[in-house]
């Protein structure tokens, strides 16, 4: 069982997130910031916790609402801090049952609802029965998605809608790339072991480990020597199958921080040259220290203005263009972003990402390659952009993708290869490989 204080810093940090437009990652290191009597077990509690609330909080709170209106002479207005209770005991009597809330937070804040009484009534209609036959709301509501964002993976992937939509609710564990120029996969998992993180070798990538918890990299020595860098593992099949060659000349159209900027020039021995484009001066700076960490001199981060990238036509063997998104696929990490999207916003991705695209073709060398890549799982932001591209650009080619995939033991039935959670157990990516041909 938890403590009451425990339980109260977990509805605590529930209600910000509800409340909040602050990004997810500034919110809980703010909270844990302004509350440093807590020690590492306990925010670790509190995350998994308020984190599992957030994956699941279309159906805690249809349950409940349902309970309410069965019930309507309880009234708890939604404003009020505590509505959060009886989220958080349903969460912890249905979805994470090895968590026990103490009877006397209700006797505290909530003495007019029965407590026996409650448990017994959520187990009794946890299968949602009372919402009728309608498949896309009983989908939605049991795996705490919008109907929306339901309708469009029912229609992409069919009879596979529940296993994605219930990977996308899992936690994404931590996973690592290993930096081959300094390293290899079995020393750096040695030297991990001794720091005291264990780790087991990724399935597909060949220079990843999964480990087995979470932790502070910054504070290992390993890291600071630049031996790994924390990367999910479907990210970095963009840089393995964009196949960037010894030597050659890449352009990394939206280069960001530059982990995949990194992952490339480890690829190509530190020889060659990497053109990381950014609008982000900040973000770039800190690609400038991570290559500096990661003993990479090939990487020439540069500001993307029309004024300074005129000197780079025609010029590169090969174009990445890692496009802004939805980041749909990465809902494992945040479960936020399920009602942070809307059909709106994902159309305006799309028709950026083709200007993205029709911005970055001229980079490209005959020959060359342009590869095109999103973290979304929404085919407007993903194959639609790739034909609609390839419609008004008869001089590039789609390539099939399977010869590049061959020894990763991964095949695809479509040109294109999409990453979906259930299937391959990373966050979700889409990649094509397009080719210059005059």
């Amino acid at each position: 069982m938890i403590s009451s204080s425990l339980a109260g810093h977990i509805l605590e940090l529930f209600y910000i997130f509800n409340t909040s437009k602050s990004p997810t990652n500034q919110i809980t290191k703010e909270y844990f910031r302004s509350r440093r009597y807590l020690g590492s077990h306990d925010r670790r509690a509190i995350a998994n916790t308020v984190f599992g609330l957030i994956r699941h909080r279309r159906f805690l709170e249809t349950l409940f609402e349902e309970y309410l209106k069965q019930n309507p002479k309880i009234e708890i207005p939604k404003e009020r801090f505590i509505y959060n209770l009886p989220l958080l005991e349903a969460y912890c009597e249905i979805i994470d049952t090895g968590i026990k809330i103490p009877s006397s937070l209700w006797k505290t804040h909530l003495p007019e609802i029965e407590i026996t009484s409650y448990i017994n009534w959520i187990k009794d209609n946890s299968s949602l029965e009372f919402l009728g036959k309608d498949q896309l709301l009983q989908t939605g509501v049991k795996y705490s998605f919008p109907d929306w964002m339901v309708d469009i993976f029912q229609k992409q992937i069919g009879n596979e809608i529940e296993m994605l939509l219930d990977a996308l609710n899992t936690q994404a564990p931590t996973t690592l790339r290993v930096n081959i120029l300094i390293t290899t996969r079995e020393e750096c998992q040695a030297r991990l072991r001794s720091e005291g993180i264990e780790t087991t070798y990724s399935k597909i990538s060949p220079v990843g480990l999964i480990a087995n918890k979470r932790f502070n990299s910054q504070a290992l020595n390993s890291y600071k020597d630049g031996w790994f860098e924390i990367q999910d593992e479907g990210s970095q099949l963009i840089s393995l199958i964009s196949q960037p060659q010894e030597g050659s000349i890449v352009i990394d159209a939206c280069a960001g921080a530059g982990g995949k900027s990194l992952h490339m020039a480890e690829l190509m021995k530190n020889r060659g040259e990497i053109i990381a484009l950014d609008i982000d001066a900040r973000r770039l700076e800190e690609l400038s220290k991570r290559a500096k960490r990661g003993h990479i001199d090939i990487i020439r981060p540069q500001i993307n203005k029309p004024e300074n990238n005129e000197i780079l036509r025609n010029r590169a063997d090969l174009v990445l263009v890692d496009a802004p998104c939805s980041g749909s696929g990465t809902i494992r990490r945040n479960p936020r972003l399920k009602w942070n999207l809307t059909p709106t916003l994902i159309k305006s991705y799309s028709e950026r990402q083709i200007k993205i695209l029709e911005e970055s073709k001229h980079f490209v060398k005959n020959d060359g390659f342009l590869i095109y890549a999103t973290c979304s799982l929404f085919s407007i932001e993903n194959e639609i952009v790739v034909k609609t591209f390839l419609e008004k650009n008869q001089n590039f080619e789609l390539c099939s993708i399977n010869e590049r995939l061959t020894q990763y033991n991964l095949t695809s039935l479509d040109p294109w290869l999409i990453l979906y959670p259930h299937r391959y157990h990373t966050d979700g990516f889409f990649i094509a490989v397009m080719k210059k041909i005059c």
